[in-house]
């Protein structure tokens, strides 16, 4: 193509990109042509062996984009390695062993028109097992969905033995499930994290939902390839520009305006400050690294003074065309926007021919080529043996003729609200209830749970109750069941007024410190007032803040789920 920088690879994209050459100007003109030495329609043929140069090519491009380091998982690319250090980048330790608890978690307590929903996504998504299996309707999904979450518990280490390859199999019947972009927007939910997905030829597509000062965890994803993107790059004063002659953009911020377009020599670079010090005449000038357009001379290279006129035909020299939008010449991202240009073009002029020739365009279909490979997979042997795993299971709730015990199958009980007092009655008639956590909490004590506000935890035992209602509770979280501690109940309770509440003028207070509700306003509980104030507390009704009085607030509690089975500790 016309760069010079060639991504990993590129040796092998070179071969599959050209035909056979005819003549010496046919292999001088093919030298300015990108498509030759970066065809991804012809890389993507070859196989696994071209998806994993393509692959390459998007975690080049997207570490030059992003200034970020693109590191490999392994073995190389695992989607739930891949996903784990993307949210240890943003702050977020988890195990690979609970991001697969959490999924199948929320996967077995679906209802049965979600699962619906759920089997129809999966089996357009070009990434599911579903799909790749050739799935033909949701039924066959629904079959195979225990199955399907019992394949899911196993992590990736049990599929490898020395962590390159994946060369194991812990049994006959089971089958390394690939993570699939309904996986990604569950887990982005459950862990109430942002995830981008970066694709090839395609726009990044964006799961969870945003939130304010949160840093997005980056994927990077090709054909069931995965790899995360960790911090910045390091910059190096030697790699770029240094006592070079270069021009400095044609928009700079204001004390930089009166040097549009200058050229100047570079002099140093300057790592706190990330900028360079750039000689313009007399002057200089911290310019960044954003503000440079172009270096004007190559150490490396001269540039000829003059050409001849057949030479100017062919176009500017390899390496030596002028940047494109920001983009500079010999650089993958040249590349993969002519790639895209040319792609887009070809099909278009596809659906020209076909509707000139009178013939209806159909568009073909990208999964042709595994259908054959699919058909000669054998049937799954009936009465599969599901053998069971750790994970709440969805049992009822409910106690049959009003009986103090649960009689019989026990209704479910899914993001019911019910009082604080409703709660403590089930869980001392040895239920253990699932709820969700209003508001996060943590005491910077051992014997305290520390949660998040969103996050699911079981209370198994109730503890002492305080004269103004709260009450302590024994819990454990989703993914360390056997680890319990205690919690209080204003971090899982959302507080309705019952009535109105304002500042009375004859209060001696001023009316800033007191919170103004209406009935039926949810407010949180940040801090129980003591001493001449007990009654009182700290809440909060959206943005505002304030005292308010306790008795005028009812305590609901967001229940998922209830299931029996005492607690023995």
């Amino acid at each position: 193509g016309r760069g010079r920088h060639l991504p990993r690879g590129a040796s092998f994209a070179r071969d599959l990109g050209g035909g056979p050459r005819h003549s010496k100007r046919a292999m001088e003109r093919a030298a300015f042509r990108p498509i030759d030495f970066l065809n991804m329609e012809k890389i993507a043929k070859k196989g696994y062996r071209g998806k994993k140069v393509l692959f390459d090519i998007l975690k080049r491009w997207a570490s030059n984009a992003y200034h970020r380091i693109v590191e490999d998982t392994r073995p190389a690319g695992c989607p739930w390695q891949a996903l784990k250090a993307s949210f240890c980048e943003v702050g977020l330790e988890v195990t690979e062993s609970e991001l697969r608890r959490a999924l199948i978690h929320c996967y077995m307590n679906l209802d049965d028109s979600s699962k619906t929903e759920a089997a129809e996504r999966k089996l357009t998504d070009p990434l599911s097992y579903f799909h790749l299996a050739r799935y033909v309707n949701v039924e066959q999904v629904l079959k195979h969905w225990n199955w399907y979450l019992y394949c899911l518990s196993f992590e990736s280490h049990d599929f490898t033995s020395d962590h390159n390859q994946w060369n194991r199999l812990p049994e006959e019947t089971l089958v390394r499930m690939p993570m699939d972009f309904v996986d990604l927007e569950v887990l982005s939910q459950s862990f109430q994290t942002r995830v981008t997905a970066i694709q090839l030829n395609r726009r990044p597509v964006t799961f969870g939902i945003p939130m304010p000062d949160s840093t997005p965890a980056l994927l990077l994803v090709h054909d069931g390839l995965w790899a995360p993107m960790l911090g910045q790059k390091p910059i190096s004063a030697d790699s770029f520009c240094v006592h070079e002659i270069v021009e400095l953009a044609d928009s700079l911020p204001g004390y930089l305006e009166n040097f549009l377009g200058e050229t100047g020599c570079t002099m140093e670079y300057d790592l706190l400050k990330d900028c360079y010090t750039v000689c313009v005449g007399q002057h200089l000038l911290p310019v960044p690294r954003e503000h440079i357009k172009r270096m004007v001379t190559d150490r490396q290279k001269s540039v000829p003074q003059s050409r001849r006129t057949s030479d100017i035909k062919c176009g500017p020299l390899p390496g030596q065309a002028p940047a494109l939008n920001g983009i500079p010449d010999g650089e993958v991202e040249f590349h993969l926007l002519f790639e895209l240009v040319v792609h887009d073009l070809l099909l278009h002029l596809e659906e020209i021919k076909e509707q000139l020739s009178g013939r209806v365009h159909v568009k073909p279909d990208p999964m042709i080529e595994y259908k054959e490979f699919f058909q000669t997979l054998n049937v799954l042997p009936e009465g599969l043996e599901i053998v069971p795993f750790e994970a709440p299971k969805a049992k009822s709730g409910g106690f049959a003729n009003g009986s103090s015990k649960p009689n019989g199958p026990v209704e479910n009980r899914r993001l019911t609200h019910m009082s604080l007092r409703e709660v403590k009655e089930l869980v001392e008639n040895q239920m253990r209830v699932w709820v969700k956590c209003q508001q996060s909490s943590d005491q910077g004590d051992e014997v305290y749970l520390p949660c998040r506000s969103g996050d699911f935890i079981c209370l198994v035992k109730a503890g002492k109750e305080f004269p103004d209602g709260s009450i302590n509770f024994v819990a454990h979280t989703l993914t360390s069941p056997t680890v319990k501690k205690w919690i209080f109940s204003d971090a899982i309770c959302q507080f309705v007024a019952r009535e109105a509440f304002a500042h009375d003028e004859s209060w001696p207070h001023p009316a800033e410190e007191f919170l103004s509700l209406q009935p039926n306003d949810t407010v949180s509980v940040l801090e129980r007032q003591t001493g001449q104030w007990q009654g009182w507390a700290l809440a909060q009704h959206g943005c505002e803040q304030g005292l308010v009085q306790l008795e005028l607030l009812d305590a609901q509690v967001y229940v998922q789920q209830t299931s029996d089975g005492a607690d023995t500790q």
